[in-house]
């Protein structure tokens, strides 16, 4: 009976730092992610800011064609901006202990080694969470200005074209 408990900790232990490990290699996968998609936002808005500028250095008639035009830059410009604020780099946390943090010479029970492992994994799944967090407000915030700017461009045209 006496022998379960070491037995039942080493067993815990080992499924934390397998959970750990799962954890860290799937928030690499979703920081991944939300870097691809603000990289393609990027390119898409690129695109619209060619075709404003181009509308703006061509325009010579119509007055609620350059506000609409320039409405529509200064949208996508704010949206390549929160886009890019996710491809900057970051916090992101090399998980894991310093090698020479573990004394060579230190008896310790294998439960014990892995807990002290796994802790330090840890501390790297909470710092990425936060990275995380971070990346995917400012990709929201880049889709919300990319979705809404061509109704506020239009908004903005047909206003001063009724002004005028």
């Amino acid at each position: 009976m006496a022998d379960e408990v070491p037995n039942q900790q080493l067993i815990f232990a080992k499924e934390a730092l397998r959970q750990a490990e799962i954890r860290l290699q799937s928030q690499a996968t979703a920081l991944a992610a939300v870097e691809t998609r603000a990289g393609a936002l990027i390119g898409w808005a690129m695109a619209g800011v060619a075709a404003a500028i181009a509308a703006l250095l061509t325009l010579t008639t119509s007055m609620a064609l350059g506000i609409g035009a320039a409405v529509f830059l200064a949208g996508l410009v704010a949206s390549i901006v929160a886009a890019l604020q996710v491809l900057l780099p970051g916090s992101w946390d090399v998980p894991g202990n310093k090698p020479a943090d573990l004394e060579p010479g230190a008896a310790m029970a294998e439960a014990v080694l892995l807990r002290w492992v796994t802790d330090g994994l840890g501390a790297g799944i909470d710092s990425n969470s936060d990275r995380l967090a971070t990346a995917s407000r400012s990709l929201r915030w880049a889709y919300s200005y990319f979705a809404v700017t061509p109704i506020i461009a239009a908004v903005a045209f047909a206003l001063v074209a009724l002004a005028s």
